[in-house]
């Protein structure tokens, strides 16, 4: 049985400038105001998928198993930084470094 989910991982504040999109739409349809908000500020940030259960696991353990992905996701948003010296810049005689915690 395939399921679709959605997980809203939250990011941190050092980079949610940097995930912002002020037209962000969820893709569950039953996303209130304020949730949408969190989306096109920056503060969440939205993946989804299809999950494929395996033959003869339970609904238990397929919630299980979508709780540790979930959970894989958002330790990917905080710990793995893709904007790490963003701003960086040589002004011709000198580098100034920016970091984004």
């Amino acid at each position: 049985m395939d399921f679709n989910y959605v997980f809203w991982a939250d990011v941190p504040a050092s980079r949610q400038s940097y995930y912002a999109n002020p037209n962000a739409k969820s893709a569950y349809k039953d996303a209130t105001t304020d949730e949408l908000t969190a989306l096109q500020s920056g503060a969440v940030v939205e993946t989804r998928g299809l999950w494929s259960s395996q033959i003869g696991q339970s609904i238990p353990q397929i919630k299980s198993a979508l709780v540790a992905a979930f959970t894989v996701y958002q330790g990917h948003i905080t710990n793995d930084n893709p904007v790490p010296y963003y701003g960086t810049y040589y002004d011709g005689s000198a580098w100034t470094n920016v970091v984004v915690a």
